[in-house]
């Protein structure tokens, strides 16, 4: 018979893998919960689970990960003039998620809208990236230069946003 240390709720950090040990629920803890539970975002939801049932897991695959995610998809009908790429936005559910997984949110939301907006054959528009540390500034700006209907990037409010145009 094999034992396992208990987990420490003090030990752990938003954004760590938890997995049930009878039942193999895989889901990210979120925070403490009340009655020694904490709060688990799984497949199905935010639930609030008893840490003793828990123990330490491994991130799951990409796909796995993905089929939780609660982002809507563009509108295909019509697409705005802007998105605002903060996270609150996007999908307040990842606010406190781990940097590097807000930033892939941020960057598939700002792929899918690009092409719709190229789809929908839009002229101008803006990425509300943020100023913060200048990372997502940086891949916005990287993966405006995937797409060649791209003609130019206008910086704006102090660096905070780029507006683009398109070729006609």
């Amino acid at each position: 018979m094999t034992y396992t240390t208990p987990i420490n709720i003090n030990d752990l950090w938003i954004g760590d893998w938890l997995k049930d040990k009878a039942t193999d629920l895989i889901g990210r803890y979120e925070g403490p919960g009340k009655d020694g539970k904490v709060m688990l975002r799984t497949d199905h939801g935010l639930i609030s689970y008893p840490i003793v049932n828990l123990e330490l897991a491994e991130e799951p695959d990409e796909d796995r990960e993905l089929s939780f995610e609660t982002e809507a998809p563009i509108n295909q009908s019509m697409v705005s003039a802007s998105i605002d790429l903060h996270i609150e936005v996007l999908n307040p559910n990842y606010a406190n998620a781990l940097p590097e997984r807000i930033r892939d949110i941020q960057i598939a939301a700002a792929r899918r809208y690009i092409q719709s907006a190229i789809d929908q054959n839009l002229k101008i528009f803006t990425i509300i990236h943020g100023k913060g540390t200048g990372v997502l500034k940086t891949e916005i700006l990287h993966l405006l230069g995937d797409f060649p209907e791209v003609q130019f990037t206008i910086p704006k409010k102090d660096g905070g946003t780029v507006e683009v145009w398109l070729r006609g």
